[in-house]
């Protein structure tokens, strides 16, 4: 009796997908597809609001510049530049900087307690 052997065959390295369309299509998806996500990231102004109970609008990105406005909880600006600490905004007719850490994209949640009355 003669034993018969069986040899496997690995096609999986092998297999390559066979689309319809070349490589400049693939090309040409990715393309439409990071425009797309890009798009929103590269808008020139964003909204944002004010988080704590009252920002200073300075003239210049830092502390000690002169304070051009006091804007209140919940007021929005338009975002026109960002740096690491400062946002350079627009609120109205005026223009300056707030610190990054009292704006969100988000209105500011208002917080209701069993102690309001």
């Amino acid at each position: 009796m003669r034993a018969s052997t069986c040899q496997a065959t690995d096609r999986s390295a092998n297999i390559k997908p066979n689309f319809p369309w070349g490589a400049h299509m693939n090309r040409f998806i990715f393309a439409v597809l990071l425009t797309l996500l890009a798009g929103p990231l590269a808008a020139a102004e964003t909204t944002a609001y004010v988080q704590s109970a009252q920002a200073k609008l300075y003239a210049k990105a830092n502390f000690q510049s002169e304070v051009l406005a006091v804007l209140a909880k919940g007021e929005s600006v338009q975002v026109l530049e960002k740096d690491k600490r400062w946002y350079r905004i627009k609120h109205g007719e005026q223009s300056g900087w707030i610190s990054r850490l009292l704006l969100g994209s988000q209105p500011p949640m208002h917080k209701i307690t069993v102690l309001d009355g």
